[in-house]
């Protein structure tokens, strides 16, 4: 399922569309993704490049329990 989404996506980003999608797979959330906001208990947390988003230490303790 996650290859045929991937597949689909990126399809979607090289035709220049804007899609939303809600995911909890970071590998996922890193290859397709320009740009994410990241939610705490129904709060904004963060917003910006995956790269930078996801290392951030607040979001790491938040969302993935480390």
């Amino acid at each position: 399922m996650i290859k045929i989404v991937t597949v689909v996506m990126k399809e979607l980003r090289d035709q220049g569309k804007a899609v939303i999608l809600i995911e909890h797979n970071m590998d996922l959330i890193r290859e397709l993704s320009d740009h994410i906001y990241v939610l705490d208990s129904g709060e904004m947390l963060a917003e910006g490049e995956p790269r930078e988003v996801l290392a951030r230490r607040d979001v790491v303790e938040a969302y993935l329990g480390e």
